[in-house]
């Protein structure tokens, strides 16, 4: 742009000294003129569009990045935990032991903590055994804030006395879970983050 003004600075000035204003004159500096003027402008159009597009993609970036957000924080809204149940001292037959215990049932809880639903895919207990199909007596779907707890019957398996209450989660044997909320599909094991697997 600079360039232009001092190019016709120097083109007035000329005329003004030399006082030749020949049609010949005035047609070859308007072409010049002409020239210079496509060019610029084809510059700062290329200069505009790259502008934009840069916006544009920082804007795509942005907003991408706030939908992975959404989706992982609606993730870690929905918890699962199992807990002891039922348990028999293996040398006495009874409800009390010294620090080892057969287990009899576990405590399943899952938690909707969003506010949309969610459609449970599969559970799982390794290292457990059921005694009934439990996928049966899960809920297919959570509905928004809802709380699933339900004991479910296993075969009996040794756990330590601070994995008999069902306040505490049992150490050994985790949970997995995979679930679908916000049509994304999610799998958790325990209290770790929540993995995307579709």
């Amino acid at each position: 742009m600079w360039i232009l003004i001092a190019f016709g600075g120097g083109i007035a000035a000329g005329w003004l000294a030399t006082r030749k204003f020949t049609a010949d004159w005035v047609e070859a500096i308007g072409t010049w003129v002409g020239a210079l003027a496509t060019i610029a402008t084809i510059i700062w159009a290329v200069h505009a569009f790259q502008q934009e597009s840069r916006q544009r993609l920082e804007d795509l970036g942005r907003e991408a990045s706030e939908k992975l957000a959404r989706e992982s924080n609606l993730a870690e809204a929905v918890k699962v935990r199992c807990s002891g149940g039922y348990a028999d001292d293996p040398e006495t037959g009874g409800t009390s032991g010294p620090d080892t215990w057969m287990l009899k049932s576990v405590w399943i809880r899952l938690l909707n903590g969003t506010a949309e639903p969610v459609t449970i895919e599969h559970f799982d207990l390794p290292g457990i055994r059921f005694r009934a199909a439990v996928m049966r007596r899960l809920p297919s779907t959570l509905t928004a804030g809802e709380e699933f707890r339900e004991t479910i019957d296993i075969e009996p398996v040794r756990v330590t006395d601070d994995e008999v209450s069902d306040k505490n989660p049992l150490k050994e044997f985790v949970p997995a879970l995979r679930y679908r909320v916000g049509g994304v599909t999610w799998e958790r094991t325990g209290d770790d983050p929540p993995l995307r697997v579709g």
